[in-house]
């Protein structure tokens, strides 16, 4: 081993390194009584070339430790020779058999005529003959150095193994793609091996997918006029909206909307825009994206919650619309139901008021009827606290996942003033900063449509305020959080149709995004709560014929009433069958 230390000076002018070496075992062979023998003691044939490199035998009687000097000092290529084919080779013997100290075997040998060198391994010990004497590994490196040496030849295969598991775990989360599985691989593992609920529809629209393409190819082929990518759903979206380019417009600027209004209405008496002295002809606008739920349950719960909304417009006498269309790249998010209502304003001149409900919100009194009345002076009802508005600025002072929007010249000034905050990229990312900015407690992310409409309000009271109705006498808008759980005191202690804290008339799953992977609450307890909600307004429809669930929390329903011969003569506990509020005009 000190042959990989510089050799150090010896008195009397002769460079030498001293390696010390313990007695020799037993079994060795006695020295020859030749006094020239100690000179070179192996047999003829295995001596080691004459070079400037000698080894001799020096004896100590004082200390009965025999030393290996090495006189003369090599050159840099003779020292790099002897590392490399003496010691290296000893090194790595040695240090695999320190990891495997059970095994007894001997890991080389030489004959003598073949080199000058022999390892022997056994049993917790280690023996090395060089130049015909046999080294004791224990002597050389001591038990503790030898301990310390197993320890960590063991710690290394261990930090090895778990260097390769870490390669795989890796492998199998980043290396898509170039890094690991083939991207065609990746599309198809992704196309058959969805989610156990989806895969049924996601194979039967691969499947139609496929056909609608070979259909297209073959039509395209066949055609003179060249293909056309307007069928493709992987076109890019256009280039976000720059901070210097013209404000953002919803259409054409359209300023006598009331006189073309009335015009049509005279035009058509049939379809008036009031059902009765009060009830007006609302439109009910809900939707959701165009494309499937990224969590595979998400599709269910956007059902159950359009199966509500229809059973509350039923009975109040309410037209309903699900859009499934991303009218403007531009607006996507929070944005896309201002081009929409505005398209259905224009379109729709016999409709009164335009209702706009999220798809995660329910209905959950279905007897409340809104107080049509209270708004005919107002042209935007939204659920809010003056205060909270425009006194403390809060951008949680009103919710515009439920609100009224009458049809008027009013409503497109004000759905012009709302929409330049919204086109996504740069502009939609500064308006959110100057929200953040002027808004108390607004964390810090981009434009939302309830933030813009608080800074609407708040810096324009004078121009908007006057008709803008802030309603907290019944819950327009529940926040879920504090509703879910009272709902059995609720059965228990009221009845529905008051709409408000006793028994709110909407309950609204804020944070939950149930068609999203990511929201801003647990999973499990969205999905479930949304369960007891939509139960809970279902068990007010299917009263009307009997039946109740089990339980809110339970999809089995129980019979609550016996059949009869005379089913006329039942009465409907709630009213619901035949309301007085469902008052829809003839046309004459």
């Amino acid at each position: 081993l000190s042959l990989l230390l510089p050799p150090p000076p010896i008195r009397g002018g002769v460079d030498s390194i001293s390696i010390p070496f313990s007695r020799l075992p037993p079994r060795f062979p006695r020295r020859s009584r030749d006094p020239d023998s100690h000179r070179n003691p192996l047999p003829e044939e295995a001596r080691l070339p004459p070079p400037t490199c000698a080894l001799t035998r020096l004896h100590h009687h004082h200390h009965h430790h025999h030393h290996l000097r090495l006189i003369n000092s090599p050159s840099p290529n003779q020292l790099q020779n002897l590392l490399v084919l003496r010691v290296v080779p000893v090194l790595l013997l040695l240090l695999h058999h320190l990891a495997q100290p059970r095994r007894s075997r001997s890991i080389a040998r030489r004959r003598p005529g073949s080199g000058a060198f022999r390892i022997l391994l056994e049993e917790g010990r280690g023996s090395l003959l060089i130049g015909g004497e046999m080294w004791a590994a224990e002597r050389v490196v001591g038990e503790r150095r030898m301990r310390e040496i197993q320890r960590f030849a063991r710690n290394a295969k261990l930090t090895v193994v778990c260097l390769l598991l870490t390669v795989l775990v890796l492998r199998g989360t980043v290396g898509a793609g170039r890094f690991g599985t083939p991207q065609q691989d990746l599309i198809e593992l992704r196309q058959h091996f969805v989610s156990h609920p989806h895969r049924a529809l996601a194979e039967h629209h691969d499947a139609r997918s496929r056909s609608s393409v070979a259909a297209a190819a073959t039509t395209t082929a066949s055609s003179s006029t060249g293909g056309s990518s307007a069928g493709r759903d992987d076109e890019p979206d256009p280039q976000p909206r720059s901070l210097r380019d013209p404000p953002y417009t919803l259409g054409p600027k359209i300023s006598d909307w009331d006189e073309q209004r009335a015009a049509w209405h005279r035009r058509h008496p049939e379809t008036p825009p009031f059902l009765n002295d009060v009830k007006p002809r609302v439109l009910l606008v809900t939707g959701s994206s165009p494309k499937p739920c990224e969590n595979p349950v998400g599709d269910h719960y956007l059902l159950k919650s359009i199966k509500n909304k229809i059973d509350y417009c039923r009975v109040h006498g309410i037209e309903i619309f699900y859009n499934m269309a991303l009218l403007d790249a531009e607006m996507a998010g929070f944005w896309a139901k201002l081009p929409l209502i505005r398209a259905l304003l224009l379109a729709h001149p016999e409709v009164e008021f335009l209702w706009w409900m999220d798809s995660d919100a329910m209905f959950t009194d279905m007897a409340f009827e809104l107080p049509w009345e209270r708004y005919n002076s107002y042209n935007l009802i939204l659920h809010g606290w003056d205060e909270m508005v425009y006194d403390d600025k809060n951008w949680i002072g009103l919710n515009t996942g439920s609100f009224l929007l009458r049809n008027c010249q009013w409503s497109l000034d004000m759905l012009d003033t709302w929409a330049p905050m919204g086109p996504k990229g740069p502009v939609r990312i500064e308006a959110g900063k100057v929200l953040t900015k002027f808004l108390k407690d607004r964390p810090v992310f981009e434009a939302d449509d309830q933030s813009a409409m608080v800074y609407i309000l708040a810096t324009q009271r004078e121009k908007w305020g006057d008709k803008v109705y802030l309603e907290n006498g019944y819950y327009l808008h529940g926040y879920w959080g504090i509703l879910v759980d009272r709902y059995e005191e609720m059965l228990e202690n009221y009845k529905p149709g008051l709409g408000d804290h006793r028994w709110p008339l909407v309950t609204h799953f804020v944070g939950c995004k149930p068609c999203g992977k990511f929201g801003d609450y647990p999973v499990e307890r969205c999905l479930k709560q949304m369960d007891r909600a939509f139960n809970f307004g279902d068990n007010q429809i299917l009263q009307m014929y009997g039946f109740t669930h089990k339980s809110l929390a339970s999809r089995r329903v129980k019979r609550i009433r016996n059949e009869t011969s005379n089913p006329l003569e039942m009465k409907d506990e709630l009213g619901l069958l035949h309301p007085a509020f469902k008052a829809v005009k003839t046309s004459t």
